[in-house]
């Protein structure tokens, strides 16, 4: 294992494969580079690498990920990389052959990516998932401080702008995100204890999906704002999630049928709470919050602030008796 290794001031480019690869090391600063024009990532990082920080590089124009952060590789099943950390910089162009994302975080452990401005990736902005030999999950990754623009140009391989899958006890907390493809924040393969709170996402003409989607249990979706989406809002595809304090306005500007906060069929134990929720162009979305109709029980929507929807469609729970509702303020 190499050990103790400070790389600074290097610019790095025209490279026929990653610009820099470290592999099996520990305590390692890398701050201040450039890197750019690779045929794979930009800087990328495998197999049992330990305490490894990453500050103020910058990466541009490359055909892979421009940050890999990986545990395994052929031979090496198993192997978890982790502390590791991303700080400031800007990396945009991750392109063509490979579909790079800005950042991926691919089956490590304690991972912070934070203050990093990210534009401009065929992929998703930013994607946490699990590792690629034996799927093992991504551990503890907080998201935080980081702008992210135009992601995902090549939505049939990326698209959301922060996407989180095969992951656990994650932290997306306080981001800005705007023109991506699909959803600003998307949880999939039934991600658990994943904390989205206090991010701002915006829609806009390029986006066609949700502001937050959430495809999994026991996470909680807190003090967002969401604006503009051409879809929904927020939609929930699980159940025991907690949806709380997020302000919402002017969703679903391209789909007049859908709701702000979408709760999908089948899906039970959601709690909706505490919600400010506003449509003031009357062709945006029918619905406030909506419980699809279904197997669904027990999603409590309690003291959401509504205002703009037409009677009746403030709050469209479903039955009453199998998910209950209680002081909602619905303002036409």
């Amino acid at each position: 294992r190499c050990n103790r290794l400070i790389v600074k001031k290097v610019w790095v480019k025209n490279m026929p494969c990653a610009g820099m690869m470290f592999f099996n090391v520990k305590d390692v600063i890398v701050s201040n580079n450039k890197v750019s024009d690779t045929m794979r990532d930009g800087i990328s990082t495998w197999c049992n690498s330990e305490n490894v920080t990453y500050s103020n590089n910058l990466i541009w124009d490359v055909r892979d990920d421009c940050y890999g952060i990986n545990s395994e590789v052929t031979g090496h099943s198993g192997t978890v990389s982790k502390q590791i950390s991303i700080t400031g910089g800007q990396l945009s162009h991750a392109n063509d052959s490979h579909y790079g994302a800005g950042v991926r975080v691919a089956g490590a452990w304690d991972v912070k990516v934070r203050d990093v401005v990210i534009s401009n990736t065929q992929g998703h902005g930013i994607l946490v998932e699990g590792a690629f030999l034996t799927g093992n999950a991504s551990k503890r990754v907080t998201i935080s401080g980081c702008v992210v623009s135009a992601a995902g140009f090549n939505a049939s391989v990326g698209g959301h702008g922060i996407a989180v899958a095969n992951a656990v006890d994650c932290n997306i907390v306080s981001n800005v995100i705007q023109g991506y493809q699909l959803n600003g924040i998307n949880i999939s393969n039934l991600g658990k204890h994943v904390n989205i709170t206090g991010n701002t996402v915006l829609g806009g003409v390029n986006n066609n999906g949700a502001g937050v989607n959430i495809d999994g249990e026991n996470n909680l979706i807190s003090k967002n704002t969401i604006l503009l989406t051409k879809s929904y809002g927020i939609k929930v595809n699980g159940p025991s999630n907690t949806i709380t304090g997020n302000d919402l306005n002017e969703c679903s500007t391209a789909t007049p049928g859908n709701a702000y906060i979408l709760v999908s069929a089948g899906k039970s134990y959601n709690n909706i709470a505490s919600n400010k929720i506003r449509r003031i162009t009357s062709s945006y979305g029918t619905y406030g919050i909506r419980i699809a109709k279904g197997s669904g029980v027990g999603n409590s929507i309690n003291a959401n602030q509504l205002k703009g929807f037409e009677a009746g469609n403030g709050v469209s729970s479903g039955s009453s008796m199998d998910n209950p509702t209680s002081k909602n303020l619905d303002v036409p």
